[in-house]
């Protein structure tokens, strides 16, 4: 099949969807379908920091200034046998939505969260005139709805949405995940003890729960003087009073700001990391604890960051949006080093087992092929 995956941006620092749509890609080209990945804002994609460099049957490029997205679309040779959209709220995509529409051309949206209860509260009279003018239609249009788990669907349908759906999550390359760098490489760049070090990988946003998390760890920090909380992401805003947060609390030096982290150095804070945190108010199906949980760190996540699947496998350990369930979830992973290492032993054993890109694209992939050969 020759398939185009139509996304916002391809940049690092804008978070999971890029890397979802980088994961699909490199492993649906490995299974030999041709594969082409459009970022609609212009920006030249990070390619080398998503892992698209040298693979084959796999094309990874911006939108020309100069070309609409019905005709990049129109002059593809061969023609595309199906449209993946990644996200919604993209006026470009959109567009070709339409076209596709009228052309009776089969397309899937893969949402990520942007229809969740709390992500429609943000912004919401905006959201609300949008979606009536524009992305109803594209939604009600589409062949199939791509969702990370139930809860999203729900979202979906309560919105009006019936088109049919199909559940898969997100996941990792074994092949990367299993060549980490070795034990102590990002250790050794922060100078000091870090027993146990805790790090949170996401936008340093309110969404994500990082003013949770860092007083939380101010709380606790003077019972466990040799614990440092690595903040590792692309500020949003948020940054400047975490920074003066943990400076009054006088634990500046131990809450760790390396800005976005790529490649060797993202591997290497996951590969040290004894606890992994992400208090995050909303998600689709998160990258940052897909990636965490098949390394094998101990997890502490919201119901709102929607891994089900963890709490059933007893995979993480689950805390409510408050700075107080925040404190007494880490003081329990800390405190309890027998209870910590089950639930990463845990963690590691589920997501070997169903977090893997290949598996995922293979399903996928199936999906595809129903839509596309399905007699008219």
């Amino acid at each position: 099949m020759h398939i185009l995956h139509v996304i916002q941006g391809m940049k690092v620092a804008e978070g999971g969807p890029p890397r979802i749509a980088a994961g699909l890609g490199r492993q649906l080209a490995k299974l030999g379908h041709q594969v082409h990945i459009l970022a609609t804002n212009g920006a030249a994609p990070d390619s080398d920091g998503l892992g698209l460099v040298g693979v084959p049957n796999l094309t990874c490029t911006a939108l020309s200034q100069n070309q609409s997205i019905q005709q990049f679309y129109s002059s593809a040779n061969p023609p595309f046998d199906i449209v993946h959209f990644h996200g919604i709220w993209n006026p470009t995509a959109t567009r070709l939505a339409s076209y596709l529409r009228k052309k009776k051309h089969p397309y899937v949206i893969m949402p990520h969260g942007m229809l969740d209860y709390w992500s429609l509260s943000q912004k919401r009279l905006k959201k609300k005139v949008y979606l009536e003018l524009f992305e109803r239609r594209m939604l009600n249009g589409a062949t199939l709805l791509h969702v990370g788990n139930e809860h999203e669907h729900n979202a979906i349908s309560d919105l009006g949405i019936r088109t049919e759906y199909f559940v898969l999550p997100n996941g990792v390359d074994p092949e990367e995940f299993d060549n980490l760098p070795p034990t102590g490489t990002f250790l050794k760049t922060l100078g000091q003890p870090a027993k146990p070090l805790i790090s949170y990988l996401a936008r340093i946003h309110f969404k994500k729960g990082a003013d949770l998390l860092v007083p939380a760890f101010c709380r606790l920090a003077g019972d466990f003087p040799e614990a440092v909380l690595v903040i590792a992401g692309p500020d949003q805003g948020l940054q400047a009073s975490l920074e003066q947060e943990v400076e009054k609390a006088g634990i500046a030096e131990r809450v760790i700001f390396p800005g976005v982290l790529k490649g060797e150095q993202r591997l290497a804070l996951l590969r040290d990391s004894d606890i992994f945190c992400l208090p995050s108010r909303q998600e689709g199906h998160p990258m940052s604890i897909v990636e965490a949980a098949y390394v094998g760190i101990a997890c502490l996540a919201t119901e709102e960051c929607h891994v089900p699947e963890l709490r059933k496998a007893e995979a993480a350990e689950f805390v409510e949006l408050t700075v107080e369930s925040v404190e007494q979830g880490l003081r329990h992973l800390l405190t309890d080093a027998e209870h910590r290492e089950r639930v990463a032993n845990r963690a590691r054993e589920y997501a070997r087992s169903h977090y893997t890109w290949r598996s995922i694209a293979e399903r996928l992939a199936d999906h595809y092929r129903d839509v596309v050969e399905k007699p008219e």
